[in-house]
């Protein structure tokens, strides 16, 4: 199976700069070949892999981001109706509806009364009471307005975004294969005879051994960084998390789209903050009205500003969490199963934010000469190493 086949690059012509740019090391303890089917030049135990050099490209680093793939044989994938799981792909998967609809109706009515309130309510009466009390009316517009016209607008984006973009959808073998011919083009030694299922393969990635899982439901070896998600009923590529209030899985196609929503939001949630205590300020200031009355005249306010309090104080520790791993180069998956002694994947802080944000198909790793071990479909005959079934089964 080609490189070309399931990864999601945009142009084919970047694939072949892939392969150029990724050099296997060596093969380690490759046993005899004779008489299996798969690639017989490539048997090793253990693929030694350099990480990818960073592409270059004629669109402008900021333009990357808003990239999107354009993988025909996935969409052809969604197109022929082969899709088993959960989620519900439109317009040939450009589109990806997570399982959890009703969660993300509610979020999505949760982020427009909040949207509503600060822009109809808050935000206006704020500007009135500070022309009443000829204060800095011009400072006041300039925070209402970041507000109102760029912090709410870009959140509404980066949600829309988050929530219904291919998280990273790995295509399931042909159902039209049955599993006996599947596990049959799998070396005798790769089986497990209590379960008669293939049993997990490592590869050597930049000297940090990786396992590779098989999937009993896709019928698949897991690529490395994936993880089959429950919910989804789906494995996704650098599976980071299910996200339940967007009711679908954060994986590689859109996680920069979350880390960017819940920076806005965390930005938003702290800007209406602000506006709120101003403006309950602002308030009391010129009405002179008993504390008692005033709240009870007051109470929604109250109420937004004690709502934007918990939101500021749950996107803070959000915000930290995954600033922190992101500047490892670690999915969530990962960093709370401590998946790695030492990350195979950490190439240093700012290429790490680079390629995440700007290039996420660089994330993953490679091998020349056309054999894929991120959607390998097929046995490239990596049996088992004992010292490494005993360090990490």
């Amino acid at each position: 199976m080609d490189i070309s086949d399931y990864l999601r690059f945009s142009d084919p012509r970047l694939v072949e700069k892939l392969r150029q740019n990724t050099q296997v090391v060596g093969y380690e303890g490759a046993p005899s070949t004779a008489g299996y089917s798969g690639e017989a030049s490539l048997d090793a135990s253990l693929l030694q892999t350099k990480p990818l050099k960073k592409r270059k490209s004629w669109l402008p680093s900021g333009l990357h981001f808003f990239a999107r793939s354009k993988n025909e044989c996935v969409r052809e994938y969604f197109r022929k109706g082969n899709y088993k799981g959960k989620c519900t792909p439109l317009f040939d998967g450009r589109v990806v509806i997570g399982p959890q609809k009703l969660t993300v109706s509610l979020s999505m009515l949760v982020l427009l009364l909040m949207s509503l309130t600060m822009a109809l309510h808050v935000c206006p009466h704020l500007v009135e009471s500070v022309e009443e009390l000829d204060g800095a009316v011009h400072v006041t517009k300039f925070f209402t307005g970041l507000l109102d016209y760029f912090l709410l607008p870009l959140s509404w984006i980066f949600f829309i975004l988050t929530a219904f973009s291919d998280p990273g959808i790995i295509p399931r073998s042909n159902p039209e294969d049955r599993p006996e011919e599947l596990i049959a083009e799998i070396r005798p030694q790769q089986i497990d005879q209590r379960t008669g299922m293939p049993r997990p393969r490592y590869l050597l990635l930049n000297g940090v051994a990786v396992k590779q899982k098989w999937c009993r439901t896709c019928r698949i070896y897991r690529p490395p960084r994936s993880h089959h998600c429950s919910v989804c009923d789906d494995c996704v590529t650098r599976f980071d998390h299910h996200c339940a209030v967007l009711g679908t899985c954060v994986g590689l196609g859109n996680y920069r789209y979350f880390l960017c929503l819940i920076v806005t939001l965390g930005l938003a949630s702290l800007l209406a903050l602000g506006l709120c205590i101003a403006h309950i300020a602002t308030a009391a200031e010129c009405r002179k009205q008993k504390v008692g009355y005033f709240i009870l005249d007051h109470l929604n306010d109250f109420l937004v500003a004690i709502f934007c309090v918990l939101l500021v104080g749950g996107f803070a520790m959000l915000n930290m969490y995954h600033l922190y791993i992101t500047a490892h180069n670690l999915s969530t998956n990962e960093h709370l199963k401590r998946y790695y002694r030492m990350n195979p994947f950490d190439y240093g802080t700012k290429e790490n934010y680079s390629n995440i944000c700007c290039t996420p198909d660089m994330l993953l790793p490679t091998v020349a000469g056309g054999m894929n071990i991120l959607a390998s479909y097929r046995q490239i005959g990596t049996p088992n190493s004992d010292c490494l079934s005993e360090l990490y089964d």
